[in-house]
């Protein structure tokens, strides 16, 4: 109760103080180490006001000081990282963090502070990622993910949000039809060493391209797609069990499985990208149980590429 008393008292005089945005700042830095006491409040229905208090009402007053913004984001990041809080969390500030970003659309530091909580209440309960596109989430991450193509956080926090999204097969049609793989495709491309980005795009790849169709994705697109998972495949061969390596390798079978396994023209592109090399050495480092589905689908693409259809025999000569 004293804690809840201080709480408010604390908000109210930080963000009506004289220095008002500063000393909104700094109360909003102090929450993360508040955190095991504040979220002792929020677990009572009736004292989540509380934790509104603490946490919100310096954003939503000093919307346009970005400092104030990222300090808030920063504290909400700190708490939504608690699994056995973050959908309480979620409920305070998902549409604080969407206006927090789309006022500093320009900032890299905000959006790679506000992504990253994004990608915390998408990763919670499934009712989080209704949550996030009612906000406008989707076209929120991929105008951040335009804006500063050359920072990488922002470009795997944005790849981690769309492979989370994309769990949902109407979501993920969503996404595509805004433009979501050439968004991943163009983040992999940028940050073609980093192994956080590469796997969470191919991730994110492979949900999307379930929900994909002739009708949504042209050859031109598709090849794109072809040549930029199987570079991420060769630079990060996977031979760790559980590592990110070896998640590029598990959703990269997923994705030229997709592409390919229905369409003659992509399963020979895939073919002379030097793909069937990529797919095995993909195949003999997938030995456990998670892999298996992957490792499945990897194995029946093989197959496909070595098919009669794809490798007619030349006519013999006739002397």
């Amino acid at each position: 109760r004293e804690f809840e008393c201080l709480t408010m008292k604390r908000a109210r005089e930080t963000c009506d103080a004289a220095d008002g945005p500063a000393g909104a700042y700094n109360f909003l830095q102090q929450v993360p180490l508040l955190k095991a006491q504040l979220l002792e409040n929020l677990m009572q229905a009736t004292q989540i006001d509380v934790g509104e208090q603490a946490l919100m009402l310096g954003m939503r007053k000093y919307r346009s000081h970005v400092v104030v913004q990222q300090a808030g984001c920063m504290a909400l990041r700190e708490l939504a990282a608690d699994k056995d809080w973050v959908d309480v969390i979620m409920g305070l500030g998902i549409r604080d963090v969407v206006e927090a970003m789309t006022a500093h659309l320009g900032d890299s530091l905000m959006q790679k502070i506000g992504s990253k909580v994004i990608w915390l209440f998408a990763k919670g309960d499934g009712g989080n990622v209704e949550g996030i596109v009612d906000e406008g989430g989707i076209n929120l991450v991929l105008t951040s993910m335009t804006a500063h193509v050359g920072t990488c956080r922002v470009q795997m926090n944005g790849c981690g949000i769309l492979s989370v999204l994309a769990g949902d097969q109407d979501v993920a049609v969503a996404i595509v039809a805004a433009g979501g793989i050439g968004r991943v495709l163009t983040a992999m491309t940028a940050h073609a060493q980093d192994i956080g980005v590469q796997h969470h795009g191919c991730k994110a790849l492979s949900g999307l391209l379930a929900v994909t169709d002739d009708e949504t994705m042209t050859k031109i697109e598709a090849a794109r797609v072809i040549r930029v998972v199987l570079s991420a495949m060769k630079e990060h061969e996977g031979n760790t069990r559980g590592t990110p390596s070896m998640k590029v390798q598990q959703y990269g079978c997923m994705v030229l499985f997709n592409i390919g396994i229905s369409d003659l023209t992509l399963l020979k592109r895939i073919k002379d990208e030097e793909g069937v090399g990529v797919v095995e050495a993909a195949i003999k480092v997938m030995d456990s149980s998670r892999t298996r589905f992957a490792k499945s689908l990897g194995q029946i693409l093989l197959g496909e590429l070595g098919s009669k259809a794809l490798n007619p025999k030349t006519p013999e000569t006739v002397v």
